[in-house]
């Protein structure tokens, strides 16, 4: 049985953001998978670096969106974002230097709580993003704004 379940309840209203949040589901279930059948120590780290280059890249798209249109809260946006990344990254070196599972245990709870970041935080943008953004024929986001511009985000 999975930890977290992804559902509609969950959406932003961005399906970019949607699929990168389910890749953080995922992520979480692996984690906590590994945690409970004890898995060694380097799958944890295998796990721990998944979610620290999952979070500067997710975030970095967030961003992204925060630059391209006006939204309020993005300078506090940043600040929180600069606030996990700073936790994800701090987790990963205390798995990595110490072989102590319940650092695992403490990542996964420090993820779970993310999920009010997620839930509370993220949904303030969603409408006002959500009118912004469409998909290219090959599936990959794009920006599409009121002006002539488009520009992908596979980078």
């Amino acid at each position: 049985m999975a930890y977290m379940k992804w559902g509609d309840d969950l959406s932003v209203g961005v399906p970019m953001f949607d699929r990168e949040h389910n890749g953080l589901v995922k992520i979480i279930n692996r984690l906590h998978r590994g945690l409970v059948q004890n898995a060694d120590h380097a799958l944890l780290r295998e796990i721990g670096a998944e979610l620290v280059e999952f979070t500067v890249l997710h975030f970095k798209h967030e961003e992204m969106y925060f630059h391209d249109f006006p939204y309020a809260g993005a300078e506090a946006h940043i600040a929180k974002h600069a606030a996990i990344k700073k936790q994800i990254r701090s987790y990963y070196q205390l798995i990595d230097a110490q072989h102590r599972a319940e650092l695992g245990f403490e990542l996964l709870a420090f993820v779970r709580d993310w999920w009010s970041h997620i839930r509370d935080v993220d949904r303030e943008f969603g409408s006002l993003f959500s009118a912004h953004h469409a998909v290219s024929r090959d599936g990959t986001a794009v920006f599409a704004s009121s002006f002539t511009s488009r520009r992908s985000l596979r980078r």
